[in-house]
């Protein structure tokens, strides 16, 4: 993962955000999200919050999460929209899930193990093709897994990056 995370732009760091009261279903936080950062020379080292890597020319722009399992079953990552006529935001999503052995860019986990993986946004192409309420500009990501069981839903806190808090 080195080798295709070296090739990205400026790496950031995400900041949590509160969850929104206008989100099209309730959500409340039961894991928080921590990343990664890479190094070309050595091994990946754990961060205390998500990483954002900025889009270049030949990438898009990517996150680099990484969580402890709430449940056994499937988890995704997701972008959270752009405030809507209605007054409501929604999840959008699931985010590919980049160098993925797994269909339809749903991660299979075990309650406690250790997850992290490289997520790639959704880039401008994407929004303005595809109609997404979304902004390449201003960027929030959570991660929602389902419990095999029963399909009890455990969401992550979420967190943002917008170009006034970017730095590197």
């Amino acid at each position: 993962m080195n080798a295709v995370a070296a090739l990205f732009g400026l790496l950031l760091q995400f900041h949590q955000v509160p969850v929104p009261e206008h989100m099209a279903s309730p959500q409340k936080p039961t894991f928080a999200l921590a990343g990664f950062a890479v190094h070309e020379d050595a091994d990946d080292t754990d961060v205390e919050l998500p990483q954002y890597l900025s889009a270049t020319e030949a990438n898009r722009a990517a996150a680099l999460i990484r969580f402890a399992a709430p449940v056994t079953g499937l988890c995704n990552a997701y972008e959270v929209s752009t405030l809507q006529a209605d007054g409501t935001l929604h999840r959008i999503g699931p985010l590919r899930l980049m160098r993925n052995p797994y269909p339809e860019d749903m991660i299979p986990v075990r309650a406690g193990t250790r997850v992290k993986a490289m997520v790639a946004l959704y880039n401008a192409d994407d929004i303005r093709s595809q109609h997404l309420p979304l902004s390449a500009e201003h960027r929030t990501i959570g991660v929602v897994c389902v419990r095999a069981s029963d399909g009890e839903i455990f969401y992550s806190q979420l967190y943002g990056v917008e170009p006034g808090t970017m730095r590197g």
